[in-house]
C-alpha cells in the first residue's frame, strides 16, 4: 500500500536546541474504522528530512443501544430489569412506561457506573431527577404519579462509560376512596379500612394509626414516636425504602403503608409481633433488619419484638 499524504501545517520551532517532549495536533473529521498514514517532516537551513511512516486505526463508531431522546424512547415494563450501556460520554439512554393506575413508581439503576437519572413526564417535561441517591453512586427516584406515559433517561457522571442495569418498581394504590387527614397531639386514633386510600399529616407528638387489611396509608411529617398498628401477620409483608422512606406491603390483601424512618422509634404493630422502626447510624432499621432499596420480605427477629 502506498501512502497518500496531504499537509498538516504545524510548525513547532526548537531552535538550535536538542530536545525531547510530547507534541500533539488534532486531526477533526477521520472517519471511522480507517487506516491513516503520518510522518513528520523536519525542515531547517540544511534541507528537508522526512520521518518513516507511521500508522494508526480509527476505532468503529459505538453503536447507541437505546435512543438519545423520548421519541426514540425503549418501551419497558413495570417492575422489570434491563442492562445497558453508556458508550459514549454525551449517551443518554430513553425509556418509556407506562402506569395502569396512580401509584409509586421507584426507578434506580445497579452497577458500577455512577449515574444520573431524570424522570420526564408524556410531554418529556422533567418532574425528577436525581444522583446518588441510590447505591453506592447509582441513581434514584420515587415519585407518586397517576396512571399515564412516562419517560426515564440515564446519563452518567462526568461522561463515563461503561455498564448499568435500570430497575423499575412500581406499586399501585386503590385510589376509589383518597381522603386527608391532618393529626394533632391530642388526635384519637385513626382507622384506615379496607379498600381506603388515606394520606396523613403527622404531629411532633405519638401518632397513632389502625391499619385494616386492605387499607392503604401514605404518612407525611411523622416525626414523633408513633404507634402504627398494622393487620397482618410481619412475615406477610414486603420492605423497601426510597431515602428514609419506608415501603411495606401485603401483595395479598392489598394493604400498604409509605412512611418516613427518623431518628426516633416508631412502633409497627402487627398482628404477630411488634418492632421498632429507626434510623440508626445512617441505616434504616427494622428491629436489626437493614432496610434497602430492594424489596424483602419482613424477617422480625425474638430479640426484636417489644412485646
Amino acid at each position: 500500500m502506498t501512502a497518500s499524504y496531504g499537509i498538516k501545517s504545524d510548525i513547532f520551532d526548537i531552535g538550535n536546541e536538542t530536545i525531547s517532549e510530547s507534541y500533539y495536533i488534532d486531526f477533526p473529521g477521520m472517519a471511522s474504522n480507517t487506516t491513516y498514514f503520518f510522518r513528520f517532516v523536519a525542515v531547517n537551513s540544511a534541507g528537508t528530512t522526512y520521518g518513516s511512516d507511521q500508522t494508526f486505526t480509527t476505532t468503529a463508531l459505538a453503536t447507541d443501544d437505546y435512543g438519545d431522546n423520548c421519541t426514540s424512547a425503549q418501551v419497558i415494563n413495570i417492575n422489570s430489569t434491563i442492562a445497558g450501556e453508556i458508550e459514549i460520554g454525551d449517551d443518554s439512554d430513553h425509556f418509556k412506561i407506562t402506569l395502569p393506575s396512580q401509584g409509586t413508581l421507584q426507578v434506580y439503576t445497579s452497577g458500577d457506573l455512577d449515574t444520573l437519572g431524570d424522570l420526564k413526564n408524556a410531554a418529556c417535561t422533567d418532574i425528577a431527577d436525581d444522583d446518588d441517591d441510590g447505591d453506592s453512586l447509582n441513581f434514584l427516584i420515587s415519585e407518586d404519579l397517576s396512571a399515564g406515559t412516562y419517560y426515564i433517561a440515564v446519563r452518567s457522571y462526568m461522561s463515563s462509560i461503561g455498564t448499568y442495569t435500570l430497575n423499575t418498581e412500581f406499586t399501585s394504590v386503590a385510589g376509589n376512596t383518597e381522603s386527608y387527614h391532618i393529626l394533632t397531639d391530642q388526635s384519637e386514633p385513626i382507622t384506615i379500612n379496607d379498600g381506603e386510600f388515606v394520606k396523613l399529616y403527622g404531629s411532633a407528638g405519638v401518632n397513632r394509626i389502625d391499619l385494616k387489611s386492605g387499607g392503604q396509608v401514605e404518612c407525611i411529617n411523622f416525626p414523633g414516636l408513633n404507634l402504627i398498628g398494622i393487620e397482618g401477620n410481619s412475615y406477610e409483608f414486603d420492605v423497601y425504602r426510597s431515602g428514609a422512606t419506608i415501603f411495606l406491603e401485603n401483595a395479598t390483601e392489598g394493604t400498604k403503608i409509605k412512611i418516613p424512618a427518623t431518628n426516633s422509634a416508631q412502633s409497627l404493630i402487627f398482628s404477630d409481633e411488634s418492632v421498632n422502626m429507626i434510623i440508626s447510624n445512617g441505616k434504616v432499621m427494622l428491629g436489626s433488619q437493614e432496610i434497602t432499596i430492594t424489596k424483602m420480605p419482613v424477617t422480625v427477629e425474638s430479640s426484636d419484638m417489644l412485646f
